[in-house]
Order: structure tokens, then sequence, then C-alpha cells
């Protein structure tokens, strides 16, 4: 997906919310808007807009020093997730549709996402998780779930893709079952700090490191940049039989891109410029495989 000309005041309006919780006084604020306009005009559109994002964050840390603005946040995202977590899994587990069941919680916690805060309301969103409410109540957009089945039984090995703290502690669920269904399964996060992005650090704080093998993309964009990977990730892709790419940046960063094996987005749709470009409405969940091309290029 290409940066849309709509991206631009979302870029800006992270950029001030990051710097705040940096500490940014005013005139660091300024300079932080100052260079990413710089930055800007001289920006390659055709790029995922995660690129633009990792330069973004890379000037806010530059000013203000803080390489990890979103880590308390990452932190209390993960202390909410795990205090849920056994009354939601019992439930994935119990249903009758176990792998479904996890399929929803895991796009239901997509909503974790700091980036993308003032289009939602998190804490509201949180209290739903909160009553375990397994995602019958939520708006669905393209839902492949037959299809999705039937890869997973084809399937030996799954790369999956993470996103955001929080929400890695719901994947851990999703990846449970997975393994109980006879798989393999490989859990990629990111490099570095980028907003709040889960790191291998977000992996072991929910246990995830102790039943999957966790390794790092080599990105530390807000989503799976494939130009910026690392050959031992390339490997772990091209062994794999199926990816499982979770989250709106990882959308941005893979959509329109033949890796070679089936893929399937998983993630909310949090904002119109994704909605548009989907043809989806705003809030809803999906799972969407890679073979369903966007309206909007």
């Amino acid at each position: 997906m290409k940066i849309q000309p709509e991206c631009i005041t979302c870029f800006f309006r992270q950029a001030l919310d990051a710097a705040s919780l940096a500490g940014a006084c005013r005139a660091e604020k300024e300079e932080i808007i100052k260079e990413f306009s710089r930055y800007l005009a001289d920006c390659d559109f055709s790029q995922p807009p995660p690129v633009a994002g990792e330069a973004l964050y890379k000037i806010i840390e530059k000013v203000t020093g803080k390489k990890d603005p979103f880590k308390e946040l990452k932190e209390e995202s993960n202390r909410f997730a795990l205090e849920v977590a056994s009354q939601i899994r019992e439930k994935v587990f119990s249903s009758p549709q176990p792998l479904r069941a996890a399929v929803e919680v895991a796009i239901a916690g997509n909503i974790i996402d700091y980036g993308i805060k003032s289009a939602w309301d998190i804490e509201k969103e949180k209290e739903q998780l909160l009553k375990a409410n397994l995602a019958p109540d939520l708006l669905r957009g393209t839902f492949a779930f037959d299809a999705f089945q039937q890869d997973v039984d084809k399937a030996k090995t799954v790369l999956y893709l993470a996103d955001n703290a929080g929400e890695i502690v719901f994947d851990r669920i999703l990846v449970e079952e997975l393994i109980k269904l006879g798989k393999q399964v490989v859990v990629a996060v990111r490099e570095e700090p980028i907003i709040n992005d889960a790191l291998y650090e977000d992996a072991e704080t929910c246990g995830l490191t102790e039943i999957a093998e966790v390794v790092s993309s080599g990105v530390s964009t807000p989503g799976v940049v494939m130009e910026k990977t690392t050959p031992e990730f390339r490997r772990r892709l091209e062994a794999a039989n199926l990816i499982i790419s979770k989250g709106q940046g990882n959308f941005e960063a893979l959509e329109g891109k033949d890796l070679g094996r089936p893929l399937y987005f998983l993630f909310r749709i949090k904002c119109e410029v994704i909605a548009e470009f989907t043809k989806e409405e705003l809030g809803a969940i999906v799972l969407k495989p890679q073979a369903e091309r966007a309206v909007l290029k």
C-alpha cells in the first residue's frame, strides 16, 4: 500500500503525541515538526506508510533522546491483557470452534494501538475485552475463515507476524490453538522500539517464548517492510507454509506483496484511509487473504 495524502495529518498527530510522551518541550516539538516536514518534502509516496513512520520516530528519538517513549504504555497494555487472558482463553478453548474464536479474539485485541489512539476509545474497547466477549457484537468485514481453515489444515509451519504489545497476549491464544492443531509456529516481532509494537521482551512477558520460537523480523518500521528484513527472517518466511500477518501496520507494508505462500491479514479497520483502501467499514474486524485486491491504489 502506498502512502496516501490523507496519511500526513495522522503522522503529524502522532508526532505531537509521541513528543509529549517523550517529555518534549515546545521548542523540541517545533524542531520535530520542521524536520519531519523536510523529510516529507522529498518523500517517495510510493512507499508504504510504515517507512515514513520509521523516519518520524527516528526524528523524535534524535530530538528528545528517548528511544522508547511508549515503554510504560506497552507495559500497561501487557498487564491489562494478562489480567483477562485466562478467562478469555477458557472461553476460546471451550468454544465449539476454538480456531475461529481464537482468530476473533486476536483481531479484537488489535484495538490496543496507541499509534491510532485518537480514532478510538481504547478504554471502552478494553472493557469489552475485560468481559471476555469473544467478539460476537463486533462489526465484521471480509472474514474468510473457511479459506483460512483450509490453509491452516494444509500447513505444517506457520509464520506469525506480531503487531502490538498487549494484543500479543491474545496472539498467544491463537498460537496455542495452532500448536494444538499440530502446527510449528514461528512468531516474528520488531527488532527495535517503534510506537507500541511488540518486541522480544513483550513476547517473553506473555509467555509466548515458552511455547513457540520468537524471532526478530529485523525491522524497526511499524510494519514488516520486506526490503528492511534480515536474511534470517527471509529464510524463516521461505520455510513457512502459511503466513499470518497481524495488525494494520503489517497490512500497509505487505498488501500487494507476493510472498509465494498463503498470507492472511488479521486486523481492525482503524482509520478512514484504510477503510477506503479496503472498501471495508470503519471498526470492522477483518480476516483477509492476500489474493483479494484493494480498490484504491
